[in-house]
């Protein structure tokens, strides 16, 4: 049986189509670092159960207790007064973009769950983008060069600004 947590509290949890599954020994920790200092060894100790037990995980997730009625260590669901904080691939070898890729993964599974669709979606991601750039041509040439090389990889950024160069000569 599980601990109730001291809020807050965090923990790391397997899931596996819709339901999470978390282990004594990383539950109820507290601080999110102390919970990802484990996380290789918990990507380990997962793939081992998934294999003798012949399922797969699809994510797993750090968990922050906020409440201090969470049942979440007792329920198959995380509970409304816990918040996801990270979502992770469950492969031991797992690359940071593994990890975005699994995050977006679950964040679309969750969308499209509530029923939204894409366009749901623009104002958020249109006001986000908007809000970056004016965040990066505010901060000047240097961190416009570097959000361009981020978003486009060097050899693109230079032809864009090699580009936009020509089109300054050619307009004086």
């Amino acid at each position: 049986m599980f601990r109730k947590p001291q809020l807050p509290s965090y923990g790391l949890y397997a899931e596996n189509d819709g339901m999470t599954r978390g282990w004594p020994e990383f539950v109820n920790l507290k601080s999110e670092d102390s919970v990802l200092t484990q996380l290789a060894q918990f990507r380990s100790e997962l793939a081992a159960t998934d294999a003798a037990f012949a399922v797969h995980s699809s994510y797993i997730h750090l968990l922050r207790h906020n409440a201090p009625n969470c049942d979440c260590l007792t329920n198959e669901q995380p509970g409304d007064n816990c918040t996801i904080v990270k979502t992770v691939a469950p492969n031991p070898e797992a690359t940071e973009e593994q990890d975005q890729e699994a995050a977006a993964a679950w964040m679309a599974d969750r969308v499209a769950a509530a029923g939204l669709d894409p366009m749901d979606l623009d104002d958020l991601v249109h006001d986000t983008a908007t809000a970056e750039a004016s965040d990066v041509n505010n901060d000047g040439i240097s961190a416009q060069a570097a959000f361009l090389l981020r978003q486009f990889g060097q050899e693109e950024a230079m032809k864009l600004v090699a580009q936009v160069v020509d089109d300054l000569a050619s307009n004086d």
